[in-house]
């Protein structure tokens, strides 16, 4: 007994030490070789945005990025951006609760407008693996022995009222989608929250892909910071990792840049607002 208490301690000991640096995260910001960095030879539109590999594994890739005009009839310039999200886990007991994913917009020279969210996909909310449970309630009072006259016991007096009912409850996997806004009001930003359906533990949808269209008004560089938070629930049930990226490198834009062309579609740079985002946006499981 004591050899089998010795190896399941070594076990969840070598788990929390692999956990603790599996991320390659750290509160004050460590260089810990899992950053993602702009090239300096090549800053510009890095394909890989993220890519934190280990226990978990999270990696944002870029699928297009397009510069070009909103619509003939609009004075503005605007940016076509689609990436894909891909969260995973290198163990199959372990799974991820929820995920956030942000992109925040901003210009790369100082005092200049940010780029604004004009439109986004997927939006609101998408429901994935929707499950219903019936459950059966009983309610019931049992009276006991009675005492009879005498101080006498009658036997087999026991009465037992029962009320029974039912009732279902659902559950399902979730991604929301919402804008971010700046001091003023601006959308400068867009979010994705992913949850599990807590019913049958699935994990969080394990690939998304969101599209964007900004709107511009000038034809100068701009930046994006992006950043994933990560909540995963371990097998020991001991305690809860909570992780981000904030020190990947902003990816840096230069509307200059010819556009991309990875999902073989055909887009209309002078009028980009034509482009239907809902086509371009997934989300799997």
């Amino acid at each position: 007994m004591e050899q089998s208490g010795e190896h399941e301690s070594w076990e969840a000991e070598e788990e929390l030490a692999d956990a603790s640096v599996t991320i390659g995260l750290g509160k004050t910001g460590d260089e810990s070789g899992y950053h993602t960095r702009n090239d300096p030879a090549s800053p510009f539109q890095r394909q890989t945005a993220i890519d934190q590999r280990g226990l978990i594994e999270v990696k944002c890739q870029s699928c297009e990025i397009i510069h070009g005009v909103l619509s003939p009839d609009a004075d503005e310039w605007a940016t076509l951006l689609v990436y894909q999200i891909n969260l995973d886990t290198t163990k199959r007991s372990r799974r991820i609760l929820s995920s956030t994913v942000k992109f925040e917009f901003s210009s790369s020279t100082p005092g200049g407008r940010a780029p604004r969210i004009h439109e986004f996909a997927p939006s609101g909310r998408t429901a994935l693996l929707p499950t219903t449970r019936d459950q059966m309630l009983v309610r019931g009072v049992e009276a006991g022995v009675d005492s009879g006259a005498m101080g006498l016991a009658n036997a087999g007096v026991s009465l037992k009222w029962e009320k029974t009912s039912s009732q279902t409850t659902s559950d399902e996997a979730r991604v929301s989608g919402s804008t971010l806004s700046d001091d003023f009001g601006r959308n400068v930003g867009a979010c994705w929250a992913l949850s599990e359906n807590g019913s049958i533990k699935s994990g969080v949808p394990s690939q998304l892909r969101c599209a964007m269209l900004l709107a511009r008004d000038d034809a100068g560089p701009f930046q994006c910071k992006i950043t994933i938070a990560v909540e995963a629930d371990w097998k020991s049930a001991l305690f809860r990792l909570f992780g981000t990226t904030p020190t990947d490198d902003p990816v840096l834009f230069d509307p200059r840049i010819k556009p991309t062309n990875r999902l073989c579609k055909d887009y209309d740079l002078d009028n980009l607002a034509a482009v239907n985002l809902e086509e371009l946006a997934e989300v799997r499981c």
